[in-house]
Order: C-alpha cells, then structure tokens, then sequence
C-alpha cells in the first residue's frame, strides 16, 4: 500500500483539528464492556468530569473491560496525564478494570500522551492493547475469558 501524500496527510490533520469535542459513554453488553468515545479537544476540567462518569459506570455494571475509542482525540494534557496514572487508574483498577483496549490515536502527539499513560500501568493488574480499529478492540475484549475477572493484588490490597 502506497503512502499517503503530503496533501493526503495535510488534510487528515486539518480535518482532526475540525473535529467538534464530542465524548459518548455506554455499555456494551455484547463483550462485555465500557465503551467510550473521545473526539476533538477537551478541557482539563470536562475531561476529568467525563473519566468519573466514566468511573461511575465501571462501578455501577462492575465491568472488568473498557473500550476506548480516541481515534479523534487530539491530545491529553501532561497535567491530565498525571492524574489518570495517579489517581483516576488506581480507582478504576479498584473497582475492577483488567482489561483495556485503545483504537490508537491518529493524532501523533496523543500516541505519546496514551503510551505515556499505558506504560506506567502495572500489568498484572490491568492489561492494555492497542488496536487499528474498534472492531479489532472489541474482538480482543470478547476473546477475553470470564476468569480473567479474577482478583489481583494492587500494592498492599486485593482488587
């Protein structure tokens, strides 16, 4: 498959610097899973008010799996990146989640922000992939057996 051109690629990221902020959160009970969408850019404050929902929703379905499509999600401050790894992950872990597929970013800098995030998590507790699409996510979320649910240790406290 032929690159894409300068143009090509010109276009893509003006188009993902149009994209309106849009953020959707459900369950999707065919994988089991939550399922969240994040599109264009998003304050330090509506982000974080829209990962408790999203938190919430964990807890309330206690869901050990989450799907997250950022495809358009243009970036996640260093500020925000702190806080997922230090405060928003350890809580979601704790209320369950072992499983978490990302669409990766087509946004360069947010792959870094995302890697960034996913590399201090300790794997044992929760597994992270990344995924070309949502189809491959979900797939790999539904091939996930049942007993993958099973407690783990999270510092000095079973999870």
């Amino acid at each position: 498959m032929a690159e894409p051109s300068n143009s090509e690629h010109l276009a893509d990221t003006e188009a993902l610097l149009q994209t309106e902020s849009e953020f959707h959160l459900s369950y999707d009970a065919s994988v089991p899973c939550v399922a969240m969408t994040w599109r264009g850019y998003h304050t330090t404050p509506s982000f974080r008010e829209k990962n408790e929902q999203v938190l919430g929703l964990i807890q309330e379905r206690k869901a050990s799996r989450i799907l997250c499509d950022i495809r358009r999600f243009l970036l996640i401050s260093a500020a925000d990146q702190v806080w997922l790894s230090g405060d928003w992950l350890p809580r979601a872990m704790a209320a369950g989640l072992r499983h978490c597929a990302i669409v990766t970013p087509a946004y360069f800098f947010n792959q870094v922000a995302v890697r960034s995030v996913a590399d201090q998590i300790d794997a044992h507790v929760l597994r992270v992939d990344h995924f070309e699409s949502v189809e491959q996510a979900r797939l790999w979320l539904q091939r996930i057996p049942a007993a993958g649910n099973t407690p783990h240790r999270l510092g000095n406290v079973t999870v």
